[in-house]
């Protein structure tokens, strides 16, 4: 993600990366972590870098 911050991702894209079967264990994650300001959120299940 640090090599394209600008570029939004899906929690799919990252899940196949981290190599997690259920996309929705991480995108679970990935909402608490917007909450938390280290991502945002772009669009449905999409996410970028804070």
């Amino acid at each position: 993600m640090r090599s394209d911050p600008a570029r939004s991702w899906h929690g799919r894209e990252i899940a196949q990366w981290l190599g997690v079967a259920d996309a929705n264990i991480i995108c679970v994650q990935l909402s608490q972590w917007v909450h938390y300001g280290q991502f945002r959120r772009t669009g449905p299940a999409t996410y970028t870098l804070a």
